[in-house]
């Protein structure tokens, strides 16, 4: 992942002193939807078919802004100021460092000859981006609310518009050349309001487009507006050695309630997921650190709701932290296995493919088919997370054609946060062929070999200083090359070969094997045999 940084990182919120512990019961809580690849909260990358169409005429602007001029409104346009109107932070916000939902006031513009078209300097002299840049930024955006359930946002220049002569934004629709883009914005005369939905802007870096306003927070208020203070904030830790998670959420002035549920699971911060929160989830105050244990390890989101008075959710975030799994008498070793990373390199930490490395296999003694590679970063020369406690990557072979490795803390820290790993294949409910579909692969373990493929595209690392914690997949293929088949690790001398174990295809010891294939382990050595 290339990192794309052009800021200083905003400051996580502050934690308090004082830490509090929730009444909350950790369950699997109905109604809530589990992560699909519709309604993942990562941002992904555009997909091939959405291609901008670089070479091809901007389809529909000469009616849209009345000439190919600089002024989209054309050069006869004159503009009178209506005031201050409130700009809420949205083009931007794919940069970790630019923090979502920024208010500041602007000055804004009303075309004289066509009242529907309004012109902004949203990041001008005094705006807060321009004072973290050092630099004033000199282009108009200009929004035109002749439809208002199909606002227009666009710049000088064909459509799109320059920020800070760096930042190349185009509003994802089919008038500025993108093939069945539906970013449109709403207008709401009666609330002075205009707002555009997630992901309805696209913003191209090193030749390369990904989608902004990633949260959906962007927003413009006319002069004259009763604009809300609707801004939220909130922090988790991801875990720590303590097993002791502190959290903390804050709202603005018209935030009403904050609601929280604590569940088990990576479950994401979809509308309906904030919407069952605010109806059935616990009051937590603004500002205070609560924190959150339990004995049972494992992934568990913290889903908070922002809530105005009129009970409708304005805002929210999901967290997802670990109990860690340090639960040592429940594994067993596994013995060492050469593990080729592509994890790093996929996140642009290395030049090049490592070579294969030793690390330390353990396997769960309740289900042979669960694995975990034990702290395999604790011997890195710089980028450890935490020296307190350990890490593990959690591997599931259950399904030998759709291996899922379980979203993991790595232990690595390369100076974006804790980073984590995760399959495709265990993050989305999908079917193995609708992954495919969506581009896609699954990790695979050929039990002959003992060897669990990760090729590319398969693995997905985030950092949650990267581009708000977005997931992004490997690049290159990497495996992992176990000491024997799953299921088979007990440890018998060479010389005994008096009594041979059976074990099924999923590495469960069968005592009395009937007819089938089975892997026989006698002394040191594993291998299939068909029994009659």
């Amino acid at each position: 992942m290339k990192k794309i940084y052009f800021l200083l990182t905003a400051a996580a919120v502050a934690l308090t002193a004082s830490a509090a512990t929730p009444a909350v019961s950790v369950s699997e809580a109905d109604g809530l939807e589990k992560t699909t690849v519709q309604n993942s909260p990562a941002s992904m990358r555009l997909k091939a078919a959405d291609i901008k169409l670089a070479s091809a005429s901007i389809k529909g602007m000469e009616d849209l802004t009345g000439g190919d001029d600089d002024d989209p409104a054309g050069d006869e346009t004159t503009y009178t100021s209506l005031g201050k109107g409130t700009w809420i932070e949205g083009p931007l916000d794919l940069f970790t460092d630019i923090a979502a939902g920024v208010t500041h006031e602007v000055e804004i513009w009303q075309s004289d000859q066509d009242p529907n078209i309004y012109r902004i300097l949203p990041y001008g002299e005094g705006s807060p981006l321009a004072e973290a840049f050092g630099r004033v930024n000199e282009a108009y955006f200009y929004v035109n609310v002749t439809d208002p359930n199909a606002v227009l946002g666009y710049g000088d220049e064909d459509g799109d518009v320059i920020f800070f002569n760096a930042f190349y934004i185009s509003q994802y629709v089919s008038e500025t050349g993108w093939n069945g883009g539906n970013g449109y914005g709403t207008f709401d005369a009666d609330t002075k309001c205009i707002s555009f939905p997630a992901k309805s802007f696209c913003i191209n870096y090193n030749n390369q487009w990904y989608q902004t306003n990633t949260e959906g927070k962007f927003k413009i208020y006319l002069p004259g507006a009763d604009v809300k203070d609707y801004s939220f904030d909130s922090y988790a830790d991801v875990c720590n050695a303590e097993n002791k998670i502190r959290f903390i959420a804050q709202g603005g002035a018209d935030i009403a309630n904050l609601k929280l549920v604590i569940t088990k699971g990576s479950l994401p911060a979809s509308a309906d997921n904030l919407a069952y929160v605010a109806e059935n989830g616990q009051d937590m105050e603004s500002g205070k650190t609560y924190s959150f244990t339990n004995d049972e390890a494992g992934v568990f989101s913290i889903i908070i709701a922002a809530v105005d008075a009129a009970g409708n959710v304005q805002d929210g975030a999901a967290h997802w932290c670990h109990i860690l799994n340090d639960d040592a008498d429940n594994w067993k070793s596994f013995g060492k296995a050469k593990f080729i990373d592509p994890l790093l390199y996929s996140a642009d930490y290395l030049e090049e493919m490592p070579d294969a490395v030793d690390v330390e296999i353990e396997q769960n003694i309740a289900d042979p088919n669960q694995l975990r590679i034990v702290n395999p970063y604790s011997g890195h020369e710089d980028g450890i997370a935490h020296d307190d406690h350990g890490h593990h990557i959690y591997i599931d072979v259950t399904d030998p054609e759709r291996v899922r490795v379980k979203l993991s803390l790595t232990g690595f820290d390369g100076g974006y946060g804790h980073m984590s790993v995760w399959s495709a294949a265990a993050r989305y409910t999908n079917s193995t062929e609708e992954l495919l579909q969506y581009g896609y692969v699954v990790p695979t373990y050929d039990d002959e070999t003992a060897t669990i493929s990760l090729p590319a595209k398969s693995i997905m690392t985030a950092e949650p200083d990267y581009n708000h914690n977005a997931f992004y997949y490997t690049v290159e293929d990497g495996k992992l090359e176990l000491p024997h088949p799953v299921g088979v690790s007990a440890v018998i001398a060479d010389g005994d070969i008096s009594k041979a174990e059976f074990y099924n295809l999923q590495g469960v010891r069968v005592v009395e094997p009937s007819n089938g294939l089975y892997i026989v382990r006698q002394g040191s050595k594993a291998t299939k045999q068909v029994v009659k």
